[in-house]
């Protein structure tokens, strides 16, 4: 026969219960079984009792609750994990340490090089002069003193000038230190020039703005200035000279170019074409206005703007100046992506045939007599009547610092069509003043060139699917006002008086209350979202991807 548990109280009752009942902290177990007896033949039940501490009860374990409970941990461990700060690239003290390099073998520069090998005072290197600052300059603030009793000063004039230098190339100059040390035990880094304010050096000198350095070691070995070019190279300098026999220079980027690292952006007095027709400046701007951009398909439409990425009209910035062959200069960061199609990749849609009868009809042939400018010349109009559909499979969006003469990017021009247009003219220059707005597209036109509105990640796409949640809320809040609208018909028939007493629709004064002086203000600075999808970007995508 069957035989079962249950649990009830300690009741002497001669009938089974099925039920559980706690006295103090011991519960009582009643096992239940039925049978026949071996006597007579009749069926009976037996029972029996036993006690159990509370504490000794197995209960049953839910195993759905177990699975949820882990569920939400990891799903919480993902969103820490993106919240957390992007980790370091550099290697020492300062505001980028907390990756160790793998330990390599250092090669010794030599003398007259520089790395990396291109001018001082370029974007790939310690960037553009700012000016000279002088004591009674406002940046003067910005310079902050060196007492790291681990370095030499020489400090030749007694004025404490060697010491004063920008916080970027303090940190880079404590992480040197440190490495000084370490490669030769008992050595100390020694800085014969700093912060230059007796004009000893050239008019174009980052001494005069406190971002250069002359340094040597403290024993003036000669045989180790190699090896120190090299430590500085790896402590973060942007640019390190093996200058003279006597010293080594070294050089780091302003602080105004490191904060465009964090976005890309325009100049407040860039313009952009209106949906009334009228151009504006992007300082003008406001967040509803319809603005001139291009879709998926290469046509120029009106899109609106959703919000600003960035917004601050009294940050400096260095941007990068791009001019066209039809006359047309852009202005961007270095790290903005801009449409661009590659020289090789146009020639391989030029008409050859096409080509050779416009060289014939020119009186250009094949000898000596022709030359390189005159078909270079020639295959600039066959572009020039280049459509869309011809060369808009072969655009990609690229950093602003990747463009080089020689190569096109897309203009609207006189008659308002993209066409593609010779890059003829590559500059650097430093403004005041960043904006940096979002349309529905993810495109816009600046300044009558065809650029994103995305900086950072090398990946149209990507930037694009980023933002999706912003056009999404965006569309939803359009359907919101779309269905208030239509429910509000009796709105239509409502009147109300004005100042001068005259009777006008409810409608119209709705219509005046999105006016530009009505709309909440615009915030300043990186847009949080943006802030955060660019710390993800940084930790989540390869690094090829993200500008550096």
């Amino acid at each position: 026969m069957a035989s079962f548990e249950c649990w009830s109280s300690c009741s002497n009752s001669a009938r089974p219960t099925m039920c559980s009942q706690e006295a103090g902290s011991v519960r009582t177990r009643r096992r239940i079984s039925v049978g026949v007896c071996n006597d007579c033949g009749v069926k009976q039940i037996k029972c029996s009792l036993s006690y159990s501490s509370r504490r000794h009860v197995r209960r049953p374990h839910d195993h759905r609750s177990s699975a949820g409970y882990c569920y939400w941990l990891l799903v919480l461990l993902v969103v820490l994990s993106a919240l957390l700060p992007a980790p370091a690239t550099a290697c020492g003290p300062g505001r980028g340490a907390n990756r160790r390099r793998s330990p390599r073998k250092l090669t010794p520069l030599v003398f007259k090089q520089h790395v990396p090998n291109v001018s001082e005072n370029t974007l790939g290197a310690s960037g553009l002069t700012e000016g000279k600052i002088t004591r009674d300059d406002p940046r003067f603030q910005q310079l902050v003193p060196n007492y790291n009793t681990d370095i030499v000063f020489k400090d030749e004039e007694g004025t404490g000038a060697d010491r004063l230098m920008t916080q970027r190339c303090k940190e880079k100059l404590n992480t040197l230190a440190i490495s000084v040390m370490n490669q030769w035990p008992g050595v100390k880094l020694r800085v014969t020039e700093g912060w230059d304010e007796e004009g000893l050096h050239a008019a174009n000198s980052l001494h005069y703005e406190g971002r250069g350095v002359d340094i040597t070691t403290s024993d003036r070995d000669r045989s180790k200035y190699g090896m120190l070019a090299r430590l500085a190279v790896e402590a973060g300098f942007d640019w390190v000279y093996y200058e003279s026999r006597a010293h080594i220079h070294a050089s780091v980027k302003s602080e105004s170019s490191q904060a465009a690292r964090h976005g890309g952006c325009f100049p407040p007095e860039s313009t952009v074409l209106v949906e009334n027709g009228t151009t504006r400046k992007l300082s003008e701007l406001s967040v509803g206005d319809r603005i001139q951009s291009m879709d998926s398909q290469g046509r120029l439409v009106f899109s609106p703007v959703l919000l600003f990425l960035d917004r601050d009209l009294t940050e400096e910035r260095d941007f990068v100046q791009l001019q066209s062959a039809d006359g047309a200069t852009v202005t961007m960061t270095a790290s903005h992506l801009i449409y661009t199609v590659a020289s090789q990749d146009l020639l391989e849609d030029v008409d050859i045939d096409l080509m050779n009868e416009q060289l014939q009809s020119n009186s250009l042939t094949s000898d000596e007599s022709s030359s390189a400018e005159d078909e270079d010349r020639l295959l600039g109009q066959l572009m020039a009547n280049a459509t869309m559909e011809r060369f808009g499979s072969r655009l990609k969006a690229t950093f602003a610092s990747k463009v080089q003469i020689g190569d096109w990017i897309v203009s609207t021009g006189p008659d308002g069509r993209p066409k593609p247009q010779r890059v003829v003219g590559v500059s650097a220059v430093s403004q005041r003043g960043v904006l940096a707005p979002l349309t529905e597209e993810g495109t816009l036109v600046v300044d009558q060139v065809v650029v994103s509105c995305y900086a950072v990640i090398d990946d149209q796409t990507i930037a694009h699917l980023a933002f999706s949640p912003v056009r999404l809320l965006n569309n939803v809040h359009k359907s919101l006002v779309h269905f208030w609208r239509a429910i509000s018909w009796w709105n239509h028939d409502r009147t109300t008086v004005d100042a001068a007493g005259s009777s006008i629709p409810v409608k119209h004064v709705e219509a005046r209350s999105m006016t530009n002086e009505n709309r909440p203000p615009t915030l300043v600075g990186i847009h949080w979202y943006a802030k955060l999808l660019y710390r993800i970007a940084r930790v989540v995508l390869p690094s090829h991807l993200v500008f550096n």
